[in-house]
């Protein structure tokens, strides 16, 4: 080799380095950089936080060394090596919300994962999830919810409103769509032919090695003994166990009015559920009484609670409107309770709402607020039902619209309040 060509390569090698250590020291900076911009996570403004509820256990199927539980229509997972929970969420790994079904495939390793909307999601040993989400986009006339889930191989048939659904979970994709017009609530097999059963006991078999795209492939068959017999071995085994969890969450996933005061989120159930208080602060769940309230309240049911009433001087006081009462609550405890039977004084004051009206009597609900504005106090509380319900019962019943109109008028009139009246004439539109 001359000395023209070594020095060729000794100059390539040169620049050579010179250009790795140019490369070096940029992505040095750029990583600083990226972190800076990155990093902590967790400090991120506009990031989100699922807050789901796991405290009701609906099934619990093992996959390896993991329990994966469906709880209050949330899914968790309990690993039987290190005790530790995982929580999942639409937020952190989920396509959906609102589970309704989970199976887990032994010869897959996946669990499939199915949401009340025909959504589904494939979940692997590591915790990976894959979309399916064909079921969910089509567009069809026919009942779409998935009623069971029937694992044989790696595939899951899922038996739904219209016939089945075979899902291969080894290539994490739809297989085949059998639509029967069958509203299908049971699948077993034989392995020879697979047997469906509708929620009447009507049964239809057909060849696995015949092509059961085809309706005609199928026929109404006798099912064998047990074909269609549930596998509850890990419910059985590790029930009480899973009872013995606790899932960070509220208690309930029933949210229907909130408020945020004193850095605390206040919340109740509302609608037709169990009465149910949930306050939410520095990320931990604190539940209201919601058992052995008979004793102070009189009631045998604690139902609807609508609204809540915060203390300004005491986070701990609150009032909670609910169907039949109003109920007082000193540090989740309750110590009150009000209804139409009582006579009462306070310097609470509150202001009645029409929610709705309940059970065809007339009845109306309270909600309470502890503003200034309000000029109504809560000894006057019950006239003022009583004027509402009158009005009510006459335009109901007795056909008279001018009395509830007047009341309207009288209580949500005057100057820019037309808007006003109108909207709570349309809550009872129904009734008019």
């Amino acid at each position: 080799m001359s000395e023209e060509e070594k020095n060729q390569i000794s100059h390539r090698g040169r620049a050579t380095a010179k250009l790795c250590a140019f490369l070096r020291s940029t992505l040095l900076l750029l990583t600083v950089i990226f972190s800076l911009f990155t990093s902590p996570v967790t400090a991120q403004i506009g990031t989100w936080h699922a807050y789901m509820s796991y405290n009701e256990p609906q099934q619990i199927v093992a996959g390896g060394h993991q329990l994966f539980v469906r709880a209050s229509n949330s899914l968790y997972s309990y690993n039987l090596n290190d005790h530790s929970i995982t929580t999942y969420d639409k937020v952190t790994s989920l396509s959906d919300t609102h589970v309704s079904l989970i199976a887990w495939n032994k010869a897959a390793q996946r669990l499939i994962i199915v949401y009340d909307n025909s959504n589904i999601d494939l979940m692997d040993a590591n915790g990976t999830v894959t979309n399916i989400s064909a079921l969910f986009l089509k567009s069809m006339t026919q009942d779409k919810t998935v009623n069971t889930i029937f694992c044989n191989g790696v595939y899951a048939y899922l038996g739904t409103g219209f016939g089945v659904v075979k899902v291969n979970m080894e290539r994490v994709e739809i297989s085949e769509s059998y639509i029967l017009s069958m509203n299908v609530t049971a699948i077993g097999t034989d392995q020879t032919s697979l047997y469906i059963r509708d929620k009447d006991g009507y049964v239809l078999s057909g060849n696995m090695s015949s092509n059961l795209i085809d309706p005609h492939k199928w026929s109404a068959a006798t099912a064998p003994d047990g074909i269609f017999e549930a596998d509850n071995s890990d419910w059985d085994e590790y029930a009480e166990l899973v009872k013995a969890l606790s899932p960070d969450g509220p208690k309930s996933n029933h949210f229907e009015y909130m408020t945020f005061l004193n850095d605390r989120l206040y919340t109740c159930s509302g609608g037709t559920y169990e009465g149910n208080i949930q306050v939410l602060q520095d990320g931990e769940w604190t539940f209201y009484q919601d058992t052995d309230m008979k004793a102070i309240s009189g009631l045998d049911t604690y139902k609807g609670v609508v609204v809540l009433a915060v203390d300004p001087e005491n986070p701990d006081h609150v009032y909670a409107g609910a169907r039949n009462g109003l109920y007082e609550f000193q540090e989740g405890k309750l110590v009150n309770q009000y209804n139409h039977h009582d006579d009462f004084s306070g310097e609470l004051k509150i202001d009645v709402w029409i929610k709705e009206r309940a059970e065809r009597h007339g009845c109306v609900y309270i909600s309470g607020a502890f503003e200034e504005k309000v000029d109504l106090r809560v000894d006057t509380v019950y006239q003022e039902m009583d004027a509402i319900a009158e009005a009510i019962h006459a335009s109901t019943y007795n056909g008279d619209k001018t009395q509830f109109w007047e009341y309207l008028k009288k209580k949500h009139g005057g100057d820019g309040e037309a808007d006003k009246i109108e909207e709570i004439g349309n809550r009872f539109g129904s009734l008019m």
